[in-house]
């Protein structure tokens, strides 16, 4: 019965620290992917803000 409590509780500690790495990297890759939406958003306004310099300088 000991033993069963043994096994038990290793197996409960394996299964934290699993889950504890696990939820790390799914952090790390929502942040990436936060990160690139993040870039994609930044180009685009930049761009539209370039055509919006471009066609005002072009009706000077």
């Amino acid at each position: 019965m000991e033993n069963a409590r043994l096994v038990e509780e290793k197996l409960k500690r394996i299964i934290r620290e699993v889950s504890a790495g696990t939820g790390t990297e799914m952090k790390r890759d929502l942040v990436a992917e936060l990160e690139k939406g993040i870039g994609q958003i930044v180009q685009q306004e930049m761009v539209t803000m370039l055509k919006l310099i471009r066609r005002a300088l072009n009706e000077i």
